[in-house]
């Protein structure tokens, strides 16, 4: 069967999990029909259809699609052999259509009205080690198949995965159930226990979760205060979710508020002027274990953001020897240009660790690429700082005489120091996270807001219209134009009811209010 979504009049009305007010679409270029594909495309999803997308003009016979080409199409035909979801923005009556065989119109009051909520679960380097935190890690492929499985699962889903965190954002009606479907996404993606997942793990819902978003970036969440890297994980994270089509209106919201609020965070405070992250802790680390870097040998596993940091540090701090191993060779040769330094292909580790005197892993794998088998005797100390979340070395090359190894979670004392000498500009950024968690919240009440109004209308002028056709087929003897002046009549009568329960709605401040309003006007399905 075709699900037909309906708005009859000059403003559509689309179901993206719960409705959203949208503009007509004129039928030219594609983004400005851009919103009802989505509607359509999330919808399908939803049904398991495909989404199929018209647009009418004054008749049912002339169509538009988003290129602005017209295609004279019988509208029952099309119907009848379409399976998934239509959205059709009319400009005339939808009285034709209630004849239509096999299609299900599709009204605002046909979906719940109550404000989706946000829901997070994660688990941190606060909450969990590292054995336990590599196992919820989602890197590269796995963190888009994973979005694919989450969209199965909830409405809208977001998976931000560091080397100290892994946080899975969703969105639904209730925030228990939303809550109890991310754990078991996790448990079943993963093959870990759930009580396990429960042991390592905070949930946070409403308010709570959008606070949390914006403190982790603001850099107030991280194990080393004021961490840059965690803006572009953030967005990185929206950009996989985007591809994913995992995302809607909600959580590209909270994700794009959070980027700003982390922006406003390090240009309004001096929350990151010490400019120091996981890879300075871990320089640090090393200098404290093996005193002078100068003169010294590296190696560097990897060739992205953190292992071009760690480089240009050790660079920083007088190393001498630079080596980089990376399994795509090329990116490997382009930073040991950049740094001065050596590029070694992956069947040369062995080799490369053995010339070494510090070894800085920061690659994303999914298994370790340093066992103990790839460390040859030696009689000089060989510190190894693991950066990888999964981790990029085995712990049982830690047994390997003169062999030292320490991940990322033994940055923490070396982090906390930081923390200290900038706590006090802990408070001002915990302000502006406040302020961007009341504008977030007033947006999403804008929305449930909108979202009734539409409702409201919509339920006043099916009965205005369905009234008015009753009275006219009673006074067939009224000419064309007063049986406008009847329409327009009824119209007007209806807007000016409605005028103060409109102004109401927009003002609303709480989901209780909207209810009672709602209540009142017989118009609440909630």
């Amino acid at each position: 069967m075709t699900s037909l979504l309906v708005e009859p009049g000059s403003v559509a009305g689309h179901w993206i999990r719960g409705f959203v007010r949208l503009g007509p679409c004129t039928g030219r270029g594609e983004r400005r029909c851009f919103p009802h594909y989505m509607a359509a495309t999330l919808h399908a999803q939803r049904t398991g259809g495909q989404p199929c997308v018209m647009f009418v003009d004054s008749s049912p016979r002339i169509l538009h699609n988003c290129t602005g080409r017209r295609s004279q199409y019988d509208l029952s035909a099309i119907l009848s052999s379409t399976s998934g979801t239509v959205v059709w923005v009319p400009r005339f009556s939808t009285v034709a259509l209630e004849r239509q065989r096999n299609v299900r119109l599709l009204h605002e009051s046909d979906q719940p009205l109550s404000a989706p909520k946000i829901v997070v679960v994660g688990s941190n380097h606060e909450y969990a080690p590292i054995a336990v935190r590599e196992q919820l890690a989602f890197n590269g492929d796995s963190l888009t198949r994973g979005l694919r499985a989450l969209r199965e699962t909830v409405g809208e889903g977001l998976i931000l995965s560091t080397c100290n965190r892994t946080e899975i954002y969703a969105v639904g009606e209730d925030p228990d159930r939303a809550t109890s479907q991310i754990f078991d996404f996790l448990s079943g993606y993963h093959s870990v226990p759930t009580r396990l997942l429960e042991q390592a793990s905070y949930v946070h819902s409403a308010a709570a979760a959008v606070e949390h978003l914006f403190r982790v970036a603001s850099g107030l969440d991280s194990m080393v205060l004021g961490e840059p890297q965690i803006l572009s994980q953030i967005r990185d994270a929206l950009n996989f979710a985007r591809d994913a089509e995992s995302v809607g209106p909600m959580l590209q919201r909270l994700a794009t508020d959070a980027l700003k609020t982390g922006k406003r965070a390090r240009t309004e405070t001096d929350i990151s002027r010490n400019r120091v992250s996981i890879a300075h802790a871990a320089v640090d680390l090393a200098r404290d274990e093996l005193g002078i870097l100068n003169g010294k040998s590296a190696l560097v596993l990897g060739a992205g953001k953190m292992a071009t940091l760690a480089a240009k540090l050790l660079r920083a701090h007088g190393i001498g020897k630079l080596t980089f191993i990376n399994r795509t060779f090329p990116r490997a040769q382009r930073l040991a240009h950049e740094t001065g330094g050596l590029a070694f292909s992956i069947d040369r580790l062995d080799e490369a660790i053995a010339e070494a005197d510090v070894v800085i892993g920061a690659v994303l794998v999914e298994e370790p690429i340093v066992t103990a088998s790839h460390i040859r005797p030696r009689a000089t100390p060989l510190l190894i700082v693991d950066l990888g979340v999964p981790r990029n070395v085995h712990p049982d090359c830690g047994l390997v005489p003169q062999v030292t190894v320490r991940d990322v979670d033994a940055l923490e004392p070396v982090a906390q120091e930081t923390r200290r000498q900038y706590e006090g500009e802990v408070a001002k950024v915990e302000t502006l996270v406040q302020t961007a968690v009341a504008a977030f919240d007033a947006w999403a009440r804008s929305r449930s807001g909108a979202s009734a109004i539409g409702t409201v209308r919509q339920r006043a002028e099916t009965m205005q219209q369905a009234e008015v056709e009753r009275a006219l087929s009673r006074l067939s003897h009224l000419s064309d134009r007063d049986q406008q002046i009847v329409r327009s009549l009824a119209a007007g009568l209806v807007n000016k009811m409605l005028h103060d329960p409109m102004l109401a709605l927009r003002s609303s401040g709480s989901e209780e209010e909207i209810d009672r309003i709602l209540t009142v006007l017989g118009a609440n399905s909630r």
